[in-house]
C-alpha cells in the first residue's frame, strides 16, 4: 500500500520522469527549453526533481561523463554528417547547407511506429545509414 492504494503483487511501478521534469513543484517554467537549468549552484537545484541518471540527489557517478560524450557524439553528428535534407527540411523548416560535410546518415524506416512507455521513442531504436558522400 502507497498513500492509501494498494499495488497489487507482482505489479511494477514506473516513475513518469515527464512528470517528474515538467513539475512546476521542482523547476520554474518547466515547459521551458533551458537545458542548463541543472547547471546552477548545486545547493539551489531541488535534486528530488532531477531524475535524468536516477535516485535523485544520489545521482549516476556517470552523470558528468555520459553528459560529455554525449556534448561531443552531438557536435560530430551535427557537423560531420549530413541528414536526408527533405526529411530535415519536412520537420524543421529549412534547408541544410551541406557542402561541407562528407557523410550523409539517413533513417532506414523514416515511418517508424512510436512507443510510449516510459517515454516516447521509435519502435525499432531508430537504424540509420551512414554513407561516405
Amino acid at each position: 500500500m502507497w498513500t492509501g492504494h494498494v499495488i497489487p503483487k507482482g505489479w511494477k511501478v514506473l516513475c513518469w520522469l515527464r512528470y517528474v521534469h515538467t513539475d512546476p513543484n521542482n523547476f520554474d517554467d518547466p515547459f521551458c527549453f533551458n537545458p542548463d537549468r541543472y547547471d546552477v549552484n548545486i545547493f539551489q537545484v531541488k535534486w528530488s526533481g532531477f531524475q535524468a541518471f536516477g535516485a535523485g540527489a544520489r545521482i549516476c557517478v556517470g552523470n558528468m561523463f555520459a553528459r560529455t560524450h554525449l556534448a561531443i557524439f552531438l557536435h560530430h553528428l551535427s557537423t560531420g554528417y549530413k541528414y536526408v535534407e527533405l526529411v530535415l527540411f519536412l520537420r524543421t523548416g529549412f534547408w541544410l547547407d551541406s557542402h561541407f560535410l562528407s557523410f550523409r546518415w539517413e533513417l532506414v524506416n523514416p515511418n517508424a511506429e512510436m512507443e510510449y512507455l516510459s517515454h516516447q521513442r521509435p519502435a525499432d531504436g531508430v537504424e540509420i545509414s551512414i554513407t561516405k558522400i
